[in-house]
């Protein structure tokens, strides 16, 4: 509906209850009589089949009530109009069906409906009451340029915790990025390494600690006791020696979607190779340089055959 089309509407809606003349005075410049006839044309102007009108002389006088009821009964000619009232006198004066309800309950029907009667099927054409966006936007901005104040301090506001919301998520964002590079720089100085045989250290000392307790207690008898030191040790740490399956874990690390491949930023794989060297100067025979043939003397020599 087009802007003259609507003012052409308001303007006859008010003709009709009497105020063509008052069309430019504001609301405060009205009565009270001049409102609730406002309020009528207000509910006419769209040209409903169904008028409800709640009370509609309850803050009038007897002469300002008479001409609004005049008003209706005139509307009431073309279409129809249900009002509610406690005004028994304009009730019984200008309605033409009287409806009393007593808590809820209807107690007299002064024109009941007659079930057996023949249906009249009036077909009417469906309408709905639409509103143009453009339309919707002006009346919008227009209650918002009246009230500036409310709505300027309304505005204030919602910015004031969407700004507090956005900073609080991109602070959040920060810090958790931070934490993600620094668990990264981490893990890169300090890799996890993983080779075939290990010692268990804590273990291994912790035992020798042990030996060494129960060799004191057998010292006090006052004799002198020799011990070999060295051989101990290293039979305490081939003790303390495991070997782990590298094998099997290198063939799970290619296997698709395991956890460790997907938490990792690289895997390296480290390869130890054996080489045969030999001393040079053959004058007391041939003497291995490495792989050390100690550790094979004292029976330990697979501890010389590791690898990452």
């Amino acid at each position: 509906m087009q802007k003259k089309e609507r003012q052409k509407r308001a303007i006859e809606a008010l003709k009709k209850v009497g105020l063509e003349k008052q069309i430019h005075k504001k609301p405060n410049q009205l009565s009270g009589g001049q409102m609730q006839r406002v309020a009528i044309a207000r509910a006419i102007v769209n040209n409903p089949d169904i008028i409800l009108a709640d009370e509609p002389t309850g803050a009038l006088d007897s002469k300002t009530s008479k001409q609004v009821m005049d008003i209706l009964k005139e509307i009431a000619k073309d279409k129809l109009v249900i009002m509610v009232t406690h005004n028994k006198e304009l009730a019984e004066e200008y309605s033409t069906r009287i409806i009393k309800i007593l808590d809820g309950v209807i107690t007299d029907d002064s024109n009941q409906y007659d079930n057996k009667s023949e249906e009249k099927n009036i077909e009417k054409e469906k309408r709905r009451t639409s509103i143009k966006f453009f339309t919707a936007l002006n009346l919008s901005l227009n209650n918002l340029m009246t009230k500036k104040g409310r709505t300027i301090l309304t505005s204030f506001a919602g910015s004031i915790g969407i700004i507090g919301i956005a900073l609080i998520l991109a602070i959040s964002t920060g810090i958790q990025n931070y934490i993600d590079r620094v668990e990264e720089d981490t893990l890169s100085s300090y890799p996890i390494t993983i080779e075939e045989a290990t010692i268990d250290t804590s273990s291994m000392l912790e035992t020798m600690m042990q030996e060494n307790s129960d060799e004191d207690e057998n010292l006090a008898d006052g004799k002198i006791h020799s011990q070999n030191i060295m051989t101990e040790m290293l039979s305490t740490i081939s003790n303390k020696v495991q070997s782990n399956n590298l094998t099997e874990f290198k063939k799970y690390l290619e296997e698709d979607n395991n956890e460790i491949v997907n938490n990792s930023n690289s895997i390296q794989y480290g390869y130890g190779l054996n080489l045969n060297l030999y001393k040079e100067n053959t004058e007391d025979g041939i003497v291995k340089v490495n792989p050390s043939t100690v550790m094979e003397k004292l029976g330990m020599g697979g501890m010389t055959e590791t690898r990452k």
